[in-house]
């Protein structure tokens, strides 16, 4: 059971089994756990609490809570399983035990005392009542009852008074009590020079002594242990000795280097036994064994390495009285004496035709019967060592059919049926008294028809198989009846027995194990009640109900009534994994022998024992992402759980069992609840399950396990699983993620209603752009109406008014009459001009022009006006202004004339206004905060320039002075009379000219670009 080479140089000093099933094995620098498979080193775990130190452990002991108590040079240490790590309860002490109520007594200065785990406090009971002195190492627990030694004195322990009481003296010793165990009411005491004391504990008096092994003294013989059965082990440095008390024989075990199956080593450190009973051995040179002692040496193996074989594979069986008849496929025959175990050989260089063996039987005349590949078929006369040789020979109708013979059966003692390596479904009768064949037919339609087995059936029926059909011959009718499946499930037919029903078990290629019922002619296929991969079955015998398989993956037994299944392969003394065709037999002793590629196994069924032990699956180990690593338990109602990050969504588990006799036929079948509630069984060669991508939740991972023999556990091990939903899943999350799309709702909502609102906004102010649009054509046109209506009276008046002048009208009249008519006729003509531009009906006539010429001429208009209201007029021009500039004079005669009409308009008397003039040089900047740009500005450009000192224009009105009809408010109306249309014609007039127009407060700027 250790590793290859053993765990380390020196011995396996204790071995325990704790609460979960586990195996720990103690060495003097190591402490291992077992799963069955798998070591894993706890050296480290101490090494890292104090990595300064040096650290040996001495003994160990566990308790019915699951902890494991770890006596060290350094301290006791409890291991929690939980946790999987040490921690110190007490200081260095020589031994540590636990009884059956759970105390934990450690020896020290010579004393057991009880030790309480969680204070650390000692109590140490008297002996009838008063201190001991020293007491002996030996400490015996049976039951509810607790022995310790004084010397040759026996003590038991008074749990009610917390004392020992003395039960009684050993006579005639002058050793010490060292070794002590109860069995079936026995105390069984080994006293050092001594021997053995057998001890009545009812009234303790001594019922047997045995002088045993009293040569052995200290180290030499290191342990003592009585297993289930009441056989008395002794573990010494030269093996062991199981005494057996019904009948005194004491026999000696030791290390053989040709039975794999011995002792590993002569040294034996330590004995101890498992829950199911079996032993466990530890030995120097760390090796560990393993021993089932139900076990009764069923299987027994022959193979040149080990006997008289003198070749491999074995073919064939036949047997006599006195001797066993080994047929081999290469080395002729080989006959062994029963009672001695001696071999000798029969081959083609001595006496028989081949020596490739197929088939051998024995007649009731001592014959031996061989079939032969090519050889035909050789009589062999054992009495008289002659052998006769039958060959087929053309034109004899009444020879062999061809030499290839696989098979032959007995037909009593009137002769033998005969099949044969070939492709017809033909077997041949050879009769005895007249040394003849008689041939028959099986398949009269198929030519290609290989039989592969014959048997016999009762007083008159003959079975045959093929690969697909099943023939019964009546021997006395000669009539032939074909069985063919219906189903390719039942193909691959190859071997074939009776059982005590007249059903017939045949063994297939690929299909496994089918059954054919004879009295309803049906077939039955075992393959998914199996369960196991038993595939191809080469040979196969009955016995007492079970079905005995030679497989290529070893050799099955199948128990009909309680459909079970046993596997059985090199680990019990059988002889490999691969078995060879029709090469078995059950013997007249009823042993049944199975040839194979590695030799022969003979089987005694009676000797079979059945493991009926219900294992427990243990969780050896569990994996985050694949890693290895130790979670942290918690208990809830009494299962293990384990929480998992919201991260960690790939896990999985490692587990094994409690059953150590053969782990590796061990089977499981495991599921992850509320994941996965499929069942999936697996062999122990598969004992990982890796789960991926799991989603949060609560899960719980269940796993059965079955022992070597297929009994499962009745109930599962489980894990409780949780892994915890990430934050962005969790009902907070859930909470903020709602009131964040209601929000966003709410924002959609307010945008759709906003923008319909926009909508809304937008069609009632085009709604009242067009009903604006509409008055102001109403307007203009009414005003365009009027205009022409006016035009022609204003013009006879002022016709009429330079006719009156000339009579002699004052001129004073003149001028007040003509400045009135002709300021009506402008603003007729403003009118009109103002309709043809909006009707982009205007056409520019542009011409070279001097601009600072014609600003003059307008403003020598206004001199007089301005000395009038006593204004100060100023006229600046640029004299480097170009002379010729192109431009349409009447549309910059009528910019200048409404611009300067609207600075008289709003300059108060005593006012100032500058008309100016300036080149591309010079840049202007408004001295106002408040001002308003027309059309597009550039660098390259001249100016000409209006300011006055009236009232200005508010920030408010400033954008809307240049709109139609509009008329600032303000508290001074009068101030501000006008139509309305005056600068909205500056501004057509102005974009018409692609000029810009800056309006600052109380400063008209009129840019030309260049």
């Amino acid at each position: 059971m250790s590793p290859s080479g053993g765990f380390y140089y020196d011995g396996i000093k204790a071995i325990e089994q704790d609460k979960e099933g586990f195996i720990w094995t103690m060495m003097d620098y190591e402490l291992y756990r077992f799963d069955g498979y798998h070591y894993k080193k706890y050296y480290p775990y101490f090494a890292s609490m104090a990595p300064t130190k040096r650290w040996i452990f001495n003994n160990m002991a566990s308790d019915l809570l699951g902890y494991l108590y770890v006596n060290t040079n350094n301290g006791v240490y409890r291991y929690d399983r939980n946790s999987d790590q040490f921690e110190k309860i007490y200081d260095p002490v020589s031994h540590i035990k636990v009884d059956k109520a759970n105390n934990v007594w450690i020896r020290i200065k010579e004393k057991w005392s009880i030790l309480n785990t969680q204070t650390g406090e000692l109590n140490t009971p008297n002996y009838d009542g008063k201190a001991a002195g020293g007491v002996n190492t030996a400490f015996c627990i049976y039951n509810n009852d607790l022995y310790t030694f004084i010397g040759q004195k026996v003590y038991r322990f008074n749990y009610a008074k917390n004392e020992f009481v003395f039960c009684l003296t050993l006579p005639d010793s002058d050793g010490n009590i060292r070794f002590a165990q109860a069995y079936m009411g026995k105390l069984w005491i080994f006293v050092n020079n001594s021997g053995l004391y057998k001890i009545d504990m009812s009234t303790f008096k001594i019922e047997d002594h045995y002088t045993l092994l009293t040569d052995y003294e200290g180290n030499s013989l290191r342990t003592f242990y009585i297993d289930k059965k009441g056989y008395i082990w002794f573990g010494t440095i030269d093996g062991i000795y199981i005494f057996d008390p019904t009948d005194g024989k004491l026999s000696h075990n030791k290390h053989s280097r040709t039975d794999p199956f011995s002792l590993p080593n002569n040294s034996i450190w330590e004995i101890s036994e498992d829950r199911q009973g079996n032993i466990w051995i530890g030995t120097y040179s760390g090796t560990l064994c393993y021993v089932n002692i139900d076990e009764n040496n069923a299987f027994k193996t022959y193979h040149p390495q080990n006997s008289g074989l003198n070749h491999t594979p074995v073919s064939a069986f036949a047997e006599d009285q006195q001797y066993l008849w080994v047929g081999t496929e290469g080395g002729g025959i080989n006959r062994m004496n029963k009672a001695t175990g001696e071999f000798s050989y029969i081959t083609s260089a001595n006496s028989i035709t081949s020596n490739n063996i197929k088939s051998l039987i024995t007649d009731a005349g001592h014959n031996l019967w061989i079939s032969t590949f090519m050889g035909g078929l050789d009589l062999y006369n054992v009495g008289r060592q002659k052998v006769t040789n039958f060959k087929h020979t053309k034109g004899a109708p009444h020879s062999l059919l061809v030499n290839d013979v696989r098979k032959t059966i007995l037909e009593g003692d009137s002769g033998m049926w005969v099949a044969y390596q070939y492709q017809k479904a033909e077997v041949s009768y050879f009769s005895f008294r007249e040394e003849s064949f008689t041939h028959f037919s099986l398949d009269s339609i198929s030519n290609n028809s290989y039989l592969f087995d014959i048997l016999r059936q009762g007083e008159k029926t003959l079975w045959a198989i093929s690969n697909e059909t099943l023939y019964r011959l009546d021997i006395d009718k000669h009539v032939v009846e074909k069985m063919i499946p219906n189903d390719s499930t039942y193909l691959g037919l190859f071997t074939f027995c009776l059982d005590d029903s007249g059903n017939i078990w045949i063994g297939t290629i690929g299909n496994g194990l089918i059954k054919f019922d004879t009295n309803t002619s049906r077939f039955i296929s075992l393959k998914d009640v199996l369960q196991q991969s038993v595939y191809s079955i080469y040979s196969i015998c009955y016995d007492d109900g079970n079905i005995w398989m030679g497989t290529d993956d070893g050799l099955y037994c199948y128990n009909i009534v309680g459909n079970r299944l046993m596997n059985f392969d090199k680990r019990e003394d059988t002889q490999g994994q691969v078995y060879y065709p029709l090469a078995c037999m059950k013997g007249m002793d009823g042993l049944i022998y199975f040839g194979g590629t590695n030799g022969f196994t003979v089987i005694d069924p009676k000797k079979i024992s059945y493991n009926s032990y219900k294992p427990r699956a243990i969780i050896s180990d569990f994996f985050i992402d694949h890693t290895s690593t130790h979670p942290h338990y918690l208990f809830d109602n009494s299962l293990h759980e384990i929480i998992l990050e919201y991260d960690q969504t790939n896990f999985g588990f490692q587990f094994s069992s409690d059953n150590y006799h053969i782990p590796e036929k061990n089977r499981f079948k495991y599921r992850l609840r509320k994941y996965d509630d499929h069942w999936i069984t697996t062999n122990a060669q598969n004992r990982i399950a890796m789960y991926s991508k799991v989603p949060a939740g609560t899960y719980y991972f269940e796993v059965y396990a079955a022992n070597n023999d297929g009994v499962w556990s009745d109930t599962p091990t489980v894990i409780k699983v949780i892994r915890k939903t990430a934050p962005w899943y969790s009902w907070p999350a859930y909470i903020l993620y709602a009131l964040m799309i209601i929000g966003l709702i709410y924002l959609i909502c307010r945008h759709y209603a906003d923008k319909k609102k926009l909508k809304l906004q937008l069609y009632l102010e085009n709604i009242e752009k067009d009903k604006k649009e509409q008055i102001h054509q109403a307007q203009l046109r009414f005003f365009t109406n009027i205009s022409h209506d006016f035009r022609t009276p204003l013009s006879l008046i002022i016709a009429a008014l330079d006719k009156l002048r000339r009579e002699g009208l004052k001129e004073y009249y003149y001028r007040i009459l003509n400045g009135n008519a002709q300021r009506l006729l402008n603003l007729v003509n403003e009118l009109m001009d103002f309709r043809t531009v909006e009707n982009g009906m205007m056409k520019l006539e542009l011409q070279p022009l001097d601009i600072n010429h014609i600003v003059k001429e307008i403003a020598n208009d206004f001199i007089d006006y301005a000395e009038q209201r006593k204004i100060d007029f100023q006229v600046i021009c640029d004299t480097e202004l170009p002379v010729t500039i192109y431009a349409d004079r009447n549309i910059v005669e009528k910019i200048v004339m409404n611009l300067l009409n609207n600075a008289f308009k709003y300059t108060p008397d005593n006012g100032k206004i500058l008309l100016e003039t300036r080149g591309r040089k010079d840049c202007f900047t408004s001295e106002y905060k408040n001002n308003f740009i027309v059309g597009e500005c550039v660098d390259d450009t001249f100016f000409i320039l209006v300011s006055d000192t009236g009232v200005g224009v508010s920030h408010d009105s400033i954008s809307s002075v240049f709109d139609r009809f509009y008329k600032v408010n303000t508290v001074n109306t009068d101030s501000h009379l006008g139509t309305g249309i005056g600068l909205a014609l500056v501004k057509s007039l102005v974009l018409l000219l692609l000029w810009h127009t800056l309006f600052s407060d109380t400063t008209f700027v009129i840019r030309k670009n260049s």
